[in-house]
């Protein structure tokens, strides 16, 4: 066959050249996880049609680059017919497999999620079965905490720990005051119990920036906010909830993904399990944090309840299906 030259960007090239059924599937999995996203009936001529618009839209953006400067484009001389016959092979292969139907991409689909999930479940327990950077370094937060259960933080405790938590690991710490303007409206709803649940909240930790739905207000993170009158246990608590985060997030952030969809539950039972664990904190302490546990995520949703030796040996890695 007569060769063929034409000038193509990079990427656009790539496109026609070698495996392009290969390719053409990865962009249908793609269509049906956004079309299933938006919430929009999934059917093959859907699938078919948005298809059709991302390879037009491939093809154009690669001949538009084509026709554009010349400084950002490579001339590919050996560009053959043979391509293109690869190309529609590619289609006709791809025709006969949406011949068979919606069960055999959701065969693919679960395949691939299964995958994602299996792998999602090795890493989790390769990092939490090993001490990591993250556990030093709240090691050496803890130290830090000299007050035990039900004493109130000093001030000297309260600047050294904000200024390890900011320098270390980025995250803030607010003493939320009511004598501050800044923080009285907070202290209002966390010291008074004026949140969505009624209830009092002597500290918190925040992941991200947004608006709360429990205090009916957007909150910074990652921050830490704490009581002027909270105990050394409730700042100890928070902690083990950013330590959490920071673990999945930012030593590990191929975990975020996962770390995001944690339950309340797991989240709660993580924490108890640390402060269990460690072995410095007073057995009621403890049951208050144990009753919640039992009371608000495990009785509502059929599951036994749990005592405290049952974080003695609680791990993470174990409780991720």
């Amino acid at each position: 066959m007569k060769e063929v030259n034409l000038s193509f960007d990079p990427i656009a090239c790539a496109y026609f050249v070698g495996y392009a059924y290969g390719f053409i599937l990865s962009l249908i999995l793609e269509i049906i996880l956004t079309v299933v996203a938006t919430g929009a009936t999934l059917t093959i001529p859907v699938i078919v049609e948005k298809l059709s618009e991302a390879l037009f839209g491939i093809f154009r953006l690669g001949f538009s680059a084509a026709k554009g400067v010349a400084k950002a484009i490579r001339t590919f001389s050996r560009f053959v017919v043979k391509s293109i016959e690869d190309v529609i092979k590619g289609f006709q292969e791809l025709l006969n497999f949406l011949k068979k139907g919606w069960d055999e991409i959701k065969k693919i689909i679960d395949g691939g999620f299964k995958g994602i999930k299996q792998n999602f479940l090795s890493k989790v327990k390769e990092v939490f079965s090993q001490e990591t950077q993250t556990d030093e370094l709240f090691r050496k937060i803890s130290k830090k905490i000299d007050s035990t259960g039900k004493q109130i933080l000093n001030t000297n405790e309260l600047k050294k720990l904000r200024l390890y938590l900011k320098k270390e690991l980025g995250i803030e710490l607010e003493i939320v005051s009511r004598t501050n303007p800044a923080t009285k409206e907070l202290w209002r709803k966390m010291a008074l119990g004026q949140t969505q649940e009624g209830n009092r909240v002597l500290g918190m930790f925040k992941a991200t920036t947004g608006k709360s739905r429990k205090f009916g207000m957007t909150l910074e993170g990652p921050k830490l906010y704490v009581l002027d009158e909270a105990y050394a246990y409730t700042v100890e608590h928070e902690l083990k909830h950013a330590k959490l985060w920071h673990k999945m997030t930012k030593e590990f952030p191929e975990l975020e993904a996962q770390f995001n969809s944690l339950s309340q539950r797991l989240h709660e039972e993580y924490v108890l399990s640390e402060l269990v664990k460690a072995r410095k904190w007073e057995t009621e302490d403890l049951l208050l944090d144990l009753n919640t546990i039992n009371k608000k995520y495990r009785k509502p949703f059929g599951l036994p309840e749990v005592n405290l030796d049952y974080f003695k040996n609680w791990k993470l890695q174990e409780q991720i299906k």
